[in-house]
This record gives structure tokens, C-alpha cells and sequence, in this order.
């Protein structure tokens, strides 16, 4: 457990530039991993004061789903400037220390979910200031079985394969709701909020929860995406043709590509927006493609 904490300092945020651009340079805190799989994170602050997003990667040493296996985690916190950023960041560190070593990808996910929740409720008792906070989470593990996630909230876990880009978890938001609405009556959502919530980590019961039913096999070149909600200033088309064109320079070149592209947009109320990237050059011990 402790020894997440020092593989955390190595691979934390990719760092960008005052006006938001993304820093191309190579950051050795979000570059190649030296084992089974290549990865990198970055974040922009888009018109917002505060960054409430927060990120984290555990590099694994091992494939194994019982052991030392690389993972990632993603949280968009919410609250205000006073609680977002603390609400995320209390939840990333909680999840990465609870994560543990041992026991399947899935029991040790939601382990670390529910300690992440607990240490939310715990962060409010002792300061009132925080009540109200909050935060999404989307993590998922890479073993030689595939993708394992469970995840909270809006946040995306997308993956992209042949040039076709799916999401693998449930959206938390309004929006799915609103949709499915306009299907059978067009005016039936008017007035609702696409960005509500029906589901976050506020240190109580969570309301719902996603989380594999079993593991999502990768292939060679898969690539997959946790993102905060920031990044659907993007559509899946745009994100496609750039994984496309800069699939060849790994990660990094992804991630600077899909930041780079929401800061082109210029939304004038641009959220918060994290990514992270990894490049699922998976296989099976013993050989075979």
C-alpha cells in the first residue's frame, strides 16, 4: 500500500503551459511506462479559476491480475473553488493507497472505491467548510484477463479500436435520462439539466455504481481513455480521426493532440478537462498476438 505513494509523484499530471496550451516536450512524470504498457495524462483549466480535476496512475511492474498490475484513476471534483479540488484530490490519493497488491482486480477496485468515500465523509466531519463536496471516479486496472473499472459519476472510460471509439461505462449524468425522454415525448426534458448528476462520491451511500462484469479483453494497438467531462467539448468523430493521426507517437502525442483540440474550440465556459491515455499493447503470457 505505502509504496503507491512514490509511483503516484512519478506519474501525476502532464504540466501546460500559462495559457493553457499543452506543453509538447516529453514529462518524465506521465511518459512510457518501462513494462506492459505505455501511458500519459494531462490537464487543462479551460476558463475556470480553480483546477477541481485530479489524476493518477499506478505503475504496475506485472500483467498478473493478482499483483502488481498498472491501473489509473480519474476524478472530477465538485463543490465550488473551496471543496472540487479538494474532493477529487482526497479521492485519488484514498483509491491509490487503498488499492493494494493482492485479491482480484474487481474486489480490489471496489475496495479501494469504498475507502475513497470513506475518506470523504471523514474529510467533511472534521471540516464543515466541506460539506457539499464531491467527486466522479473512473478507474480501471489492465491485467493479461483485459480492462477491469468500476466507476462513479459522469467521468468517461472510452475505448478506441480500429478507428471506432465506444464507451465502456455507464454516464451517471442527466443526459442518457434526457435522451431516452426526447424518444418518446420531444418536450418531456425541457427545463432538465443534462449536467446533474445521479450519482458521485460525497462521502454517503453511493447511489449507483458501474463496474465491469468481467474484463473487457484488449487487442494490440486498443487504445483507452479516462476523461473528465471537460473533454466532451470534443465529439467522438474528432477524437477518432486524432487517435488515428497520432497513434504512431504513442500517448503523449494523443494527449497533446485532444487537449490541443479543446483549446482550438475556445468554449467560452470551458470546463476543467483531464485525460488520461493508454496505449493496451496487451498479450497473453505464453505468446500469440
Amino acid at each position: 500500500m505505502s509504496f503507491l505513494r512514490p509511483l503516484r509523484r512519478i506519474t501525476r499530471r502532464h504540466a501546460t503551459t500559462g495559457d493553457n496550451v499543452p506543453d509538447p516536450s516529453p514529462s518524465p512524470e506521465t511518459e512510457a511506462l518501462g513494462g506492459p504498457l505505455r501511458h500519459a495524462g494531462g490537464q487543462l483549466l479551460g476558463t475556470r479559476e480553480t483546477q477541481e480535476d485530479d489524476l493518477g496512475f499506478i505503475a504496475g511492474v506485472t500483467l498478473d491480475p493478482e499483483g502488481h498490475h498498472p491501473a489509473v484513476v480519474v476524478a472530477d471534483g465538485m463543490g465550488g473553488h473551496a471543496a472540487g479540488d479538494v474532493a477529487s484530490g482526497v479521492a485519488v490519493r484514498e483509491f491509490m493507497d487503498a488499492y493494494g497488491v493482492e485479491g482480484r482486480p474487481s474486489e480490489r477496485l471496489r475496495a479501494a472505491l469504498d475507502s475513497a468515500n470513506r475518506a470523504l465523509g471523514e474529510a467533511i466531519a472534521e471540516n464543515p467548510a466541506l460539506h457539499g463536496m464531491g467527486t466522479t471516479l473512473v478507474a480501471a486496472a489492465v491485467t493479461s484477463d483485459g480492462l477491469e473499472w468500476i466507476s462513479v459519476g459522469d467521468s468517461a472510460l472510452l475505448l478506441y479500436r480500429d478507428g471506432r471509439l465506444k464507451r465502456l461505462n455507464e454516464d451517471h449524468s442527466m443526459r442518457p435520462v434526457i435522451a431516452a425522454l426526447r424518444q418518446v415525448d420531444p418536450g418531456a426534458a425541457n427545463g432538465m439539466s443534462a449536467h446533474q448528476l445521479r450519482s458521485a462520491l460525497v462521502g454517503e451511500d453511493i447511489a449507483k455504481i458501474d463496474a465491469s462484469s468481467m474484463p473487457e479483453l484488449l487487442l494490440p494497438d486498443d487504445v483507452v481513455l479516462a476523461a473528465t467531462d471537460g473533454m466532451d467539448t470534443l465529439n467522438y468523430p474528432e477524437i477518432v480521426a486524432m487517435i488515428a493521426d497520432c497513434h504512431a507517437g504513442g500517448p503523449a502525442a494523443i494527449r497533446d493532440a485532444l487537449l490541443a483540440a479543446v483549446v482550438d474550440h475556445g468554449a467560452s465556459t470551458q470546463d476543467n478537462a483531464t485525460i488520461a491515455v493508454i496505449e493496451a499493447s496487451v498479450r497473453k503470457q505464453g505468446g500469440g498476438e
